[in-house]
C-alpha cells in the first residue's frame, strides 16, 4: 500500500488523500518517499522535474542510485535518522539529472519505519552565487588598494584589509561612521561640497586626497568614489577605491628638491635662485619692492682644497652655508651659485640696509672657526636692483662688484656703482 495512503483512515481517504496529493504536486519543493532498499514509494512533480524526467514511472524505473552518484554520502546522513528517530535538517547532497548535470540539493528528511520522507530544494544556483560572492569577497580582501563601501549618507558599511593597513583604522573604528575621520584639514569646505554635489548627481568623483591616518600622519591617496544605483535608478551606496601614492609624491618632491637644491649644502641652487630673482624683479617693477643681491666668494679657497683635501673643502662649504643662513633673515634667499661662490637675495632693503647685512655676513664668517681652528674670509659684491635690470644685468653688476672686492685686497664688501663701475 502507498505510504501516503497509510496515513489516512478509510473514511478520510477519498477526499483528503486526493487533496493532499494535489497539494504536494503543486509544491515547488521536491518531495520523495523511499525505503531502506532505495525503492521509491512516492515522488511529487517537483522532484521529478528537479532531475529532468517526464514522469514518476520513468524516474522510478531509473532508481535512486542513478539520481545520486554518491549514495554512501546519503546513507551517512540517513543512518542517524534510522537509529535515533531524529530528522535531518538542511543537509547538502549532490544529485545528477537525466542529462548528467550535477545539481546541489538541500535535504530535510524524517523516518517512520519503513519509509523515509524527504524534501529536496535545488540550491545549485544559490551555491554558484555564493561561490561567486566568496571569490569576489576574497578578491576584495586581497586587493592591495583600499576599498570602502558606504550607505547614501556616507556611513561606512564595509572596508577591506588594505584600507585598514593604509589608514591604521580597524573595522570596529570605522563601520557605522563617516569617513571624515580621515580628513587632514588640507581640503577646504568647497572641496567637499564639490565631492558631494558630484556623487549625488550620480557622477563619479576622482581626485587626489591628502588624508590623515589614525596615528596622525598624512598620506596621499588617488581616490575614486562611484555611486551605486538600484533598479529604480536611485543611489543607494557609494564605493570608494583608492591608491596610496604617498611614496610617489614623496619621490617627486625629492626629485624636485634635487632639481632646485644643492645636494652638498642643502641650499637652493642657481636655477632656483634665478627664479626667485626674476620674481623679485617683477615685484620691484610692479610694486617698487626694492632688493639687492650679494655675490659671495670664499677667499683663497683653492689653498684649503690643496692643503686639506676636497673632503675637508666640502665641509668648509657646508659650514659657510650654515653661517649664511644664520646671518640672514627669513625673507631672504640664500643659494649656492657654484664652486665656492654663494648668492644672497636681500628682500625689501635700501642700499644702506644691504651694505649693513653684507658686512654682518662678512664679519660673522671671519670670526668663525673652521677645521683645525683655521679662519677664512669672504669677499662680497653687492648690487642694488633697479627697474631697468634684467636677470643677466643684475648678475653682472654683482659679479663686477665682487671683482673689485677681490682686487682691493679681499675680505671686504664692495657695492656696485653705475658711475664708478659702468657696465660695458
Amino acid at each position: 500500500m502507498n505510504s501516503l495512503e497509510n496515513t489516512f483512515t478509510q473514511s478520510e481517504r477519498p477526499t483528503t488523500l486526493a487533496s493532499c496529493t494535489e497539494l504536494l504536486n503543486q509544491s515547488l519543493v521536491g518531495i520523495l518517499q523511499f525505503d531502506l532498499d532505495a525503492e521509491i514509494h512516492y515522488a511529487n512533480q517537483a522532484f521529478v522535474a528537479l532531475f529532468g524526467y517526464e514522469d514518476v514511472d520513468t524516474l522510478t524505473k531509473v532508481g535512486l542510485k542513478k539520481l545520486f552518484p554518491k549514495p554512501l554520502d546519503i546513507m551517512r546522513h540517513l543512518r542517524p535518522v534510522i537509529h535515533h528517530q531524529a530528522p535531518i535538517d538542511n543537509v547538502k547532497i549532490q544529485g545528477k539529472t537525466k542529462d548528467g548535470e550535477a545539481i546541489t540539493l538541500l535535504v530535510n528528511a524524517s523516518f517512520e519505519h519503513p519509509v523515509f520522507t524527504a524534501s529536496f530544494l535545488d540550491v545549485t544556483e544559490i551555491e554558484a552565487i555564493q561561490e561567486d560572492i566568496a571569490v569576489f569577497t576574497q578578491a576584495i580582501e586581497q586587493l592591495g588598494d583600499p576599498l570602502a563601501i558606504t550607505d547614501k549618507d556616507g556611513n561606512s558599511i564595509y572596508i577591506n584589509k588594505a584600507f585598514e593597513s593604509v589608514t591604521g583604522y580597524q573595522a570596529e573604528d570605522v563601520l557605522g561612521r563617516k569617513h571624515n575621520i580621515l580628513q587632514s584639514g588640507q581640503h577646504d569646505e568647497h572641496f567637499y561640497e564639490t565631492l558631494w554635489n558630484t556623487v549625488l548627481k550620480g557622477e563619479v568623483f576622482n581626485h587626489t586626497f591628502v588624508n590623515k591616518r589614525k596615528d596622525g600622519s598624512e598620506y596621499y591617496e588617488e581616490k575614486t568614489i562611484t555611486p551605486i544605483h538600484n533598479d529604480q535608478g536611485e543611489i543607494t551606496h557609494f564605493v570608494s577605491t583608492g591608491k596610496d601614492i604617498t611614496y610617489r609624491v614623496e619621490m617627486e618632491r625629492q626629485l624636485k628638491e634635487l632639481a632646485f637644491h644643492d645636494t652638498l649644502t642643502g641650499l637652493i641652487n642657481r636655477r632656483a635662485f634665478e627664479s626667485a630673482a626674476v620674481r623679485a624683479l617683477e615685484g620691484l617693477k610692479r610694486y617698487q619692492r626694492h632688493f639687492a643681491i650679494l655675490m659671495i666668494d670664499i677667499d683663497d679657497f683653492k689653498v684649503v682644497n690643496d692643503t686639506l683635501g676636497h673632503e675637508e673643502g666640502d665641509q668648509v662649504l657646508v659650514r659657510i652655508a650654515e653661517l649664511l643662513l644664520g646671518s640672514t633673515r627669513k625673507l631672504d634667499v640664500v643659494a649656492r651659485w657654484g664652486g665656492e661662490e654663494f648668492l644672497v637675495l636681500l628682500q625689501e632693503v635700501s642700499q644702506d640696509q644691504a651694505l649693513n647685512l653684507a658686512e654682518k655676513i662678512r664679519h660673522k664668517i671671519a670670526q668663525a672657526a673652521f677645521a683645525l681652528n683655521q679662519t677664512l674670509t669672504v669677499s662680497i659684491g653687492a648690487a642694488l636692483a633697479s627697474p631697468q635690470d634684467d636677470l643677466g644685468k643684475l648678475n653682472l653688476k654683482a659679479d663686477k662688484a665682487l671683482y673689485y672686492a677681490k682686487l682691493n685686497g679681499k675680505n671686504q664688501v664692495h657695492l656696485f656703482s653705475p658711475l664708478a663701475d659702468p657696465l660695458h
